[in-house]
């Protein structure tokens, strides 16, 4: 996966020097995420969450590559899902955690503005918490990132739609891959629902 990763970095540089059409500019957006996989929590539910970041596409007709970069906070949160004791005080709980992303996307545009993208992700992970919050409504926030892996890699899928205007828009869903969590022994993989827009110049 890193490997093909990386090679498709390459392509992305090189492309530039061949490209019909170059432009960048910023993007941001709205994350709507959750763990899954055949260990994460059956009451694991969806997290809101955000993503900013910048973007650069190199066009060569209907086709473009383009790379991203952003910073995207997401992760999945359960409410009274934690019990301890015998069951009488329950906990809500939401674990946030802010990776670095770096994405290459290849986009085929349908028709005039609209387009149809996919390509891979590779994450940092910058920090991870968990909140808790019992039915007294006592908050207890707790460091988490020794939990998970450092690095997340995804696959991505989605649509979007650029005005002639240089603004542009889309919904995007993003597949982990690969289990986040330091034991590798356990299934848990990240699953994000992404809504952005920007402006590229």
């Amino acid at each position: 996966m890193k490997k093909n990763f990386f090679a498709l970095a390459a392509l992305a540089v090189f492309g530039v020097s061949q490209a019909q059409q170059f432009k960048f500019g910023p993007k941001a957006g709205l994350n709507i995420s959750t763990l899954v996989g055949g260990d994460a929590s059956d009451d694991n539910k969806m997290l809101i969450g955000y993503h900013v970041g910048g973007v650069a596409e190199i066009k060569f007709g209907r086709f473009a590559l383009q790379p991203e970069i952003q910073y995207s906070r997401q992760g999945t949160q359960t409410d009274g899902g934690l019990k301890f004791g015998s069951g009488e005080l329950t906990y809500d709980s939401k674990t946030r955690m802010d990776y670095l992303n770096l994405l290459i996307m290849a986009r085929f545009y349908a028709f005039k503005g609209f387009s149809i993208e996919a390509g891979p992700q590779a994450g940092i992970l910058l920090s991870a918490e968990t909140e808790y919050k019992n039915t007294n409504k006592a908050t207890q926030k707790r460091d988490v990132k020794h939990y998970y892996d450092s690095t997340d890699f995804g696959i991505n899928a989605g649509f979007g739609y650029d005005f002639s205007n240089g603004i542009f828009t889309g919904l995007r869903y993003t597949m982990g891959v690969l289990s986040i969590s330091e034991d590798m022994d356990f299934d848990v993989r990240s699953s994000v629902i992404g809504i952005y827009g920007g402006f590229k110049f």
